[in-house]
């Protein structure tokens, strides 16, 4: 099973126009595993629509590292 992050990854480079063998060879992961994460964000786009389903993948996949950016910061920010 793959993580939030690496589906999110997955969509990322397959929005800068990667081929699923190179998205595989990238990310450590078969090709099998990028085809089928692909073939379940566009059945989710066409359930929830584009922007939703987009939103979620990039939410659930980077969110975690963008809170933790913004948390070094913020104490960094405090510091000066």
């Amino acid at each position: 099973m793959l993580s939030d992050y690496e589906k999110a990854k997955i969509v990322e480079l397959s929005g800068l126009n990667y081929r699923q063998g190179e998205i595989a060879k990238k990310l450590n992961l078969t090709y099998n595993q990028v085809n089928y994460c692909l073939t379940e964000v566009k059945d989710m786009a066409k359930r929830d629509g584009d922007d939703i389903a987009f939103m979620k993948i990039l939410v659930n996949g980077f969110g975690p590292e963008v809170m933790h950016i913004l948390s070094i910061l913020s104490r960094y920010e405090k510091k000066e």
